[in-house]
C-alpha cells in the first residue's frame, strides 16, 4: 500500500527462503499477461509441495487502469489504449520508471526520473514524474532482494510494418520484395512473443546515455542483432552470471508445452534467441530490465542496497485474456468448468456449500489453456530450478 494506491501483492513461501518477484499489467493493454499472473498464483495456490524459491505476486500494477481496460476489451475486444499514461500533454511510458542502473530508489527522492548523471529526465521542458505504482514495485524490490524478476507482458501481432521498421533501422538485411512474401514466421531481429532475459551485468562507469545492451551482452554474438556480424550464440551476456540468466530464459521458453506460444526464442533453431532486439528508437529512460539486474551499494548508511536480479520478460501471445478471471475472481477451473463461489458466513452458518459461477458468455477455453500454459512453465523453471 503506498498512499491511495490499492496495490494487492499475493505471498507463497518456497522451499528456501529466496523469493521470486512476479509483476504483471505494467501496461494495463496487455491484460493476457495479467491473466498469467493469476494462473500462477493459482496454480501455487494449488500444490501441495511449495517450490524451490517463494513468489510474490503483484498481478495488476495498475489495477484502476486495469479495471477500465477489461470494461474496454468486453466492450471492443481491445484494450489498446490503455498502453501508456498521459498526464497533460506529456505521454508517461510505465516501462521506464526506474532508477538508472546501480541505483537506488534514493537517487530520485525528490519524485522525478533522472539520467546517470542525475539530471532531469524531461520530455519537452517538463520533468518526467516517478509515479506512485512504480515507486512501490522499486520499494518491493528493495526490500525483498529477489533472486529473480518475471515482468510479464503481452504482445500483438507482428506485421510487415513492424519488418519494414526494423529493416528501415539497418536491424534485420530484408528487402521490399521480401517481405511483401512475409508469411507471419519469426525473424530474428524482430521481437516476437517467447520468454526473454535482461541478464544480470555490470554497468561501464563510464557509460552515459541511456542504452545499456551493450553492457548487457556482446552484439556481435547476439542472435538478435543479426546484422552486425560475429558468431552467434544464445548465451551472449558478458557476464558468467548474465549466462547462467540466458540458459534459464531458453530453458524457460522451451518449457512451454506449445512452442508456437514463443516463436520469439526460435527453440527448434540450432541458436535459439533469449535477448530483446533492438526495434528502433525507445524513450530516453530506465526499464525494469535495464535497473533491476545490476548490483546497487549506494553507501554506507544509505537504502537500497541488494544485489542484481535478472529480470525475465514473458510476452504473451496477444494481449486478450480467456476472461477465466473476472476482476481478480476466479470463476473457471484449470479444466474450463465454472467454479464454486466461496459462500459467505450467512451461508456458512447453515451449512450452504455455494453456487457456481455462471460462465462468462466471453470465455475461451483454448486462450485459457494457452495462458496456463506460460504460467506453468515459468513455476517449472524459474519459481524451481537453482
Amino acid at each position: 500500500m503506498a498512499g491511495m494506491l490499492s496495490l494487492v501483492a499475493h505471498e507463497f513461501s518456497g522451499s528456501s527462503a529466496q523469493f521470486v518477484i512476479v509483476v504483471a499489467g505494467i501496461h494495463a493493454s496487455e491484460q493476457s499477461g495479467v491473466e498469467v499472473a493469476r494462473w500462477i498464483g493459482a496454480k501455487l495456490d494449488g500444490r501441495e509441495k511449495p517450490t524451490r524459491f517463494g513468489a510474490i505476486i503483484v498481478p495488476e500494477l495498475f489495477p484502476r487502469r486495469g479495471e477500465q481496460a477489461r470494461t474496454a476489451e468486453w466492450k471492443t475486444g481491445s484494450a489498446a489504449a490503455f498502453r501508456e499514461i498521459v498526464q497533460g500533454r506529456k505521454t508517461i511510458y510505465p516501462n521506464r520508471q526506474f532508477p538508472p542502473p546501480g541505483r537506488s530508489l534514493e537517487f530520485l527522492r525528490d519524485g522525478y526520473l533522472k539520467d546517470l548523471q542525475g539530471r532531469d529526465i524531461k520530455i519537452g521542458r517538463e520533468r518526467v514524474p516517478l509515479l506512485a505504482e512504480a515507486r512501490y514495485l522499486i520499494r518491493l524490490i528493495e526490500a525483498v532482494k529477489p533472486i529473480r524478476i518475471v515482468s510479464i507482458h503481452g504482445m500483438r501481432p507482428r506485421t510487415k510494418n513492424d519488418l519494414k521498421n526494423a529493416a528501415a533501422h539497418k536491424i534485420i538485411d530484408m528487402t521490399d520484395a521480401q517481405i511483401s512474401k512475409w508469411e507471419g514466421t519469426a525473424v530474428k531481429g524482430v521481437n516476437f512473443p517467447g520468454i526473454f532475459v535482461d541478464p544480470r551485468y555490470r554497468l561501464d562507469p563510464k557509460h552515459r546515455g541511456f542504452d545499456v545492451e551493450d553492457s548487457k551482452f556482446d552484439l556481435a554474438l547476439d542472435p538478435a542483432f543479426p546484422k552486425i556480424g560475429g558468431k552467434k550464440r544464445c548465451d551472449s551476456a558478458r557476464s558468467d552470471d548474465g549466462r547462467e540468466d540466458d540458459m534459464l530464459a531458453i530453458g524457460a521458453a522451451g518449457a512451454v508445452s506449445d512452442i508456437s506460444l514463443v516463436p520469439g526464442n526460435h527453440v527448434k533453431e540450432s541458436v535459439p534467441v533469449v535477448h530483446y532486439a533492438k526495434e528502433g528508437a525507445t524513450p530516453n529512460a530506465f526499464s525494469l530490465g535495464d535497473w533491476a539486474p545490476v548490483d546497487v551499494s549506494p553507501g554506507k548508511g544509505m537504502p537500497g542496497s541488494r544485489r542484481g536480479a535478472p529480470v525475465f520478460t514473458v510476452e504473451v501471445k496477444g494481449n486478450q485474456e480467456s476472461w477465466a478471471f473476472l476482476d481478480g475472481v476466479q470463476v473457471m477451473s484449470e479444466q474450463g468448468e465454472p467454479l464454486t463461489r466461496r459462500p459467505t458466513p450467512a451461508q456458512r452458518a447453515t451449512g450452504h456449500k455455494g453456487a457456481k459461477f455462471e460462465r462468462p458468455p466471453k470465455f475461451d477455453a483454448k486462450r485459457s489453456r494457452d495462458l496456463q500454459a506460460y504460467a506453468q512453465a515459468i513455476i517449472d523453471t524459474i519459481l524451481d530450478l537453482p
